[in-house]
């Protein structure tokens, strides 16, 4: 069990659901994947397996629930616990850890 510490921020992921057509994506609205707490940090640089190379102030979002549900490519809203709003990408799950790897919007 993590400990309570580290659950001081809140990320709310969401999927978008459409479809492909003529022209193009339409969506037709979002489902929320994951609403949960946990612990935003914010990267310097991050190289992982995937040889992805994640720039300065992209985000590790540690949840407190597990990740199943999420995919690359999910919208995530992080609200961390200094007030600020963040929004941004999924880029990896990681399901070991139950974390987050997001490119900032």
């Amino acid at each position: 069990m993590r400990s309570s510490y580290f659950r001081n921020d809140h990320i709310t992921v969401t999927h978008s659901e459409g479809a492909r057509g003529p022209d193009g994506y339409a969506e037709s609205g979002t489902t929320t994947v994951l609403d949960a707490d946990g612990d935003a940090q914010q990267l310097a640089t991050e190289y992982v397996e995937q040889s992805a190379h994640f720039e300065i102030g992209d985000i590790r979002f540690f949840a407190a629930e597990p990740v199943a549900d999420v995919t690359p490519g999910d919208g995530a809203t992080v609200d961390t616990a200094n007030g600020r709003t963040i929004k941004g990408t999924v880029e990896v799950v990681e399901h070991d850890d139950d974390s987050l790897l997001i490119s900032l919007d």
